[in-house]
């Protein structure tokens, strides 16, 4: 491509806002060859350094569990068979006023005629999941760490600078406490002293 194959014109993506039971969504309802994109935003800001990497090991195990409903195995040919994607993450937003927001952010697609299916999945997901199984979360806890130490030798540059950064940056400090060094450490201990 060269310059003059692009455009100077900024499209705007047509954009509807409703408050439905007091929670603010944004619609945009241009083509997307009959996928629906879904992103769901709760506000964890008042969550401590703990409760952060608590939060780490809750979105690992969600998809990853039994709820009432299916097992993980069960539960995960489901979501592969019937959805695009779903995914829960943590992220971070500074507005220009710097003041800094985490989200843990719940992200789907999904065809546009298994809206309802994907509806049933996340409702599943995020209410009946079962955290009981110890060796499954253990297991999961180990490859978690095991992930951890393999960024150092394949990112161990950026580690650095995160870690370093956290101490002027929230967003920074968010990713330290949530997949940095911090994060490493304390998943060790977890696994270390997981049944005490």
């Amino acid at each position: 491509l060269s310059l003059s194959d692009t455009s100077y014109k900024v499209d705007i993506i047509p954009e509807k806002v409703t408050d439905a039971s007091c929670v603010k969504t944004l619609l945009h309802d241009i083509e997307t060859s009959g996928i629906v994109y879904l992103e769901e935003y709760f506000d964890v800001s008042d969550l401590s350094e703990e409760e952060i990497f608590d939060l780490k090991i809750l979105v690992s195990l969600f998809s990853n569990v039994k709820t009432e409903r299916h097992s993980a195995i069960e539960l995960q040919n489901l979501i592969n068979s019937q959805l695009g994607s779903l995914s829960l993450s943590v992220t971070s937003m500074t507005k220009r006023n710097k003041d800094t927001k985490i989200f843990a952010v719940l992200s789907a697609s999904v065809l546009d005629n298994k809206k309802e299916t994907l509806a049933e999945i996340i409702k599943e997901v995020l209410y009946t999941s079962s955290f009981t199984d110890k060796e499954v979360i253990r297991n999961i806890v180990r490859q978690m760490k095991m992930e951890s130490e393999d960024q150092f030798t394949s990112r161990g540059h950026i580690v650095g600078f995160t870690r370093a950064a956290a101490g002027v940056s929230a967003e920074y400090a968010l990713n330290e406490y949530y997949s940095g060094y911090e994060a490493h450490l304390k998943l060790k201990a977890l696994e270390k002293d997981f049944d005490s």
